[in-house]
């Protein structure tokens, strides 16, 4: 994980499931430093290697916070003068379908593409490598679900956030639980 911020919510997140996670910074020639959250817990990782059906009756319990853990992990906040998207990517076509879908519930248009074919050559740090699989991004592009995707669901992470909020004129201090449009007045 590269933010902190990140790593410390979900560090959050394990304590109130009743886990006791570890978490620092890992600094390695070979990537960039990296925050980390380690926790030991077989049935978390019986769940995590469970059928898929399993973690997505959980995440079409708790839609907003499924789509807030994933977007934090795998999602970018791009922002240029005219225009705002939300992307994340995945190798995982049926996450995406289900992320799609929680969106969709929430009112939040999106769409799937195919960025990476299986074979296609990528050159990371110097070295070239092969796709072993697709890569699929999952992107909110319409200003008006960006909008919505920013107050109803947001980043835990504060850079991402703030990029959207910048963009779209809305305070910093925004109440993302609420689901209700309020903005700051000072």
């Amino acid at each position: 994980m590269v933010d902190r911020e990140f790593a410390e919510a979900f560090a959050g997140a394990l304590k109130r499931i009743g886990l006791n996670p570890r978490r620092g910074f890992e600094k390695d020639k070979t990537r960039s430093g990296r925050w980390y959250v380690e926790v030991s817990s077989k049935s978390l990782f019986t769940f995590l290697k469970g059928p898929k059906e399993k973690l997505f009756e959980v995440a079409n319990a708790y839609p907003r916070e499924f789509l807030r853990g994933f977007f934090d992990s795998e999602g970018s906040a791009i922002v240029s003068r005219r225009k705002a998207r939300v992307e994340a990517c995945n190798y995982d076509f049926d996450v995406l379908k289900l992320c799609q879908e929680l969106l969709a519930g929430l009112g939040i248009h999106s769409k799937i593409y195919k960025t990476k074919r299986k074979g296609q050559p990528v050159v990371i740090r110097g070295k070239q490598y092969r796709y072993n699989s697709d890569l699929f991004t999952l992107t909110i592009y319409r200003r008006e679900s960006v909008y919505r995707y920013t107050r109803n669901i947001g980043f835990t992470i504060p850079r991402k956030q703030d990029k959207l909020l910048e963009y779209l004129g809305l305070s910093q201090h925004n109440d993302r639980n609420s689901g209700e449009d309020k903005t700051e007045r000072s």
